[in-house]
């Protein structure tokens, strides 16, 4: 009977042993996977990043302190506000063109 318990627990510790070691596996592949995602997802954030695309040579340009992005949207005489990497440029509409 003693024999029939001890290897009963060893049976079960050997068991026990294999779920740590699947759960340890499962664990560290779930961790690189969220990794992974996160840093494709710090990737995608970067390359929407304002102060990131200025560093490659474009501007937001403001009226009023609001975005325009077509010609529509100013008048002449209309004052602007051109941000670029490095600081402001204000300027004065004095022509439109297409």
């Amino acid at each position: 009977k003693k024999k029939d318990l001890r290897e009963i627990l060893l049976n079960k510790e050997v068991l026990l042993s294999a779920l740590i070691k699947e759960l340890n596996y499962r664990y560290k592949f779930k961790l690189s996977n969220v990794s992974n995602d996160l840093n494709i997802n710090i990737k995608a954030l970067e390359s929407l990043n304002p102060t990131k695309l200025m560093d490659l040579g474009y501007s937001m340009t403001l009226i009023d302190g609001k975005r325009i992005s077509s010609i529509k949207e100013v008048k002449i005489d209309d004052i602007i506000s051109t941000k670029l990497k490095d600081g402001t440029i204000t300027s004065k509409v004095i022509k439109k063109g297409e």
